[in-house]
């Protein structure tokens, strides 16, 4: 009989765990969940996207000026995309973070437009 022991990692902000320390690194860094993420979608698509502290900021206030339970308005939506360079993983983290609910926000969705679209840009095909 043998046993091995390891080391398991875990990430500080959302508990995904892993055994390599580099992919757990990178996945930390860029974690949805990480307040000082760095968003590797918008360097990849060259994205302007404002700092996720101040996404967070909008969609709070947003959420109390309307009175609704954490859900934005159309309005307040368009603003906070706009906000976000439309880049999906700044907009997931935050409403992650924020506690906020967009109403037709599917990132599997929007994560595949944003790829279709650079493949476009960049002359890649499927």
């Amino acid at each position: 009989m043998r046993e091995r022991k390891v080391t398991r990692l875990y990430c500080d902000h959302c508990n995904k765990g892993g055994f390599q320390r580099p992919a757990m690194a990178k996945h930390e860094r860029g974690c949805t969940n990480n307040p000082n993420r760095v968003c590797r979608v918008c360097e990849c698509g060259g994205i302007d996207a404002k700092p996720l502290a101040e996404l967070i900021a909008f969609a709070k206030t947003a959420v109390d000026a309307n009175g609704f339970e954490g859900i934005l308005s159309d309005q307040q939506e368009a603003k906070l995309r706009e906000m976000a360079g439309d880049c999906p993983c700044c907009l997931l983290a935050t409403l992650r973070q924020s506690s906020v609910v967009m109403h037709d926000f599917d990132f599997a969705k929007e994560m595949k437009a944003f790829w279709k679209m650079y493949n476009e840009e960049h002359g890649y095909r499927e």
